[in-house]
């Protein structure tokens, strides 16, 4: 990594109290996405249990799904939620700890937490955005081909 020699950048309160406010509210938003991971595995634990009873009735179409998918499926999204809250969480607490110790070194860490969340946010964006453009493309093709017959 290559250093860029400055003067410093000197912070006043004012900046120092946004920085602390920032961290609290990524702290609850972090908080709030491991509720939301827990809820995610628990669905998908519930979810495959309750596939594997409805395929085992002669259920909906729906029901031949296989269950065990469903709930790797699940617990794959709840791991992909965790990972941008673990880096909020590791933000805030770093920040708070930054803050109180008047360390530059982990508040240089903490915002290397929050650089981490914001990557890994906008690459999942990314992601997302190119299967819509996959799907979108393939009911084009579908839309056509099924036309042409």
């Amino acid at each position: 990594m290559e250093l860029i020699e400055n003067k410093g950048i000197t912070l006043s309160e004012v900046a120092l109290h946004h920085i602390k406010q920032t961290a609290k509210w990524a702290q609850f938003l972090a908080i709030i996405g491991f509720v939301g991971t827990a809820l995610i595995v628990v669905a998908g634990l519930f979810m495959g249990t309750v596939m594997s009873s409805l395929s085992q009735l002669g259920g909906s179409e729906m029901a031949k799904f296989p269950a065990a998918w469903l709930s790797a499926i699940y617990i794959i999204l709840g791991g992909v939620y965790f990972v941008p809250s673990w880096f909020l969480y590791k933000f805030s607490t770093e920040t708070r700890t930054a803050l109180l110790g008047n360390d530059e070194g982990v508040l240089t860490e903490a915002l290397s937490n929050l650089r981490r969340t914001f990557k890994f946010l906008g690459i999942m964006t990314i992601i997302i955005i190119g299967l819509y453009v996959l799907v979108f493309v393939g009911l084009v093709v579908g839309a056509a081909a099924g036309a042409a017959f």
